[in-house]
């Protein structure tokens, strides 16, 4: 190790004088511009931020308009094309009319021959009932006759 590489180090009695008459002696005055340098720094820095903030407000009031004037053209462009629309697609009155009793008469006509076709199958299912009651009935006497046989 060279001379130059090592530290001296103070002794106790040494570093006590040394806190001592640092203590007791006059204090340092820091630069009088260093005051004025850390407040002008943090000034810009203040103005960066209310920078930021007023550009990213600016930026959002501008997205927000585009948003509300795409709503409003879309808006506008409906009122126009759907009259259109619709009256294309539209019939005319007498064609309407002429659909629509047309209509009415084939939902008639399909709810009388419902109506018929529940009358059929009603008949055939009384006449299935009367025809098993009939068949019922004669064994019925068909069996009590044997058993009345019996008992005599």
């Amino acid at each position: 190790m060279r001379k130059e590489d090592t530290q001296e180090y103070l002794s106790d009695e040494a570093l006590e004088a040394l806190i001592r008459e640092t203590e007791e002696g006059p204090m340092i005055k820091a630069p009088e511009y260093l005051e004025e340098n850390i407040l002008h720094k943090i000034e810009q820095q203040q103005k960066v931020i209310v920078y930021k903030e007023k550009v990213s407000a600016k930026r959002k009031l501008l997205t927000y308009s585009m948003k509300v004037m795409a709503a409003a053209a879309a808006a506008i462009a409906f009122l126009i094309v759907v009259p259109t629309v619709e009256q294309q697609s539209r019939p005319n009155m007498e064609t309407y009319v002429a659909e629509a009793k047309e209509q009415v008469n084939k939902d008639l006509q399909e709810q009388k021959e419902k109506a018929k076709k529940r009358s059929e199958e009603q008949n055939f299912l009384q006449s299935v009932n009367d025809a098993s009651s009939a068949f019922c009935n004669f064994i019925t006497e068909t069996t009590n006759g044997w058993f009345l046989k019996e008992e005599r």
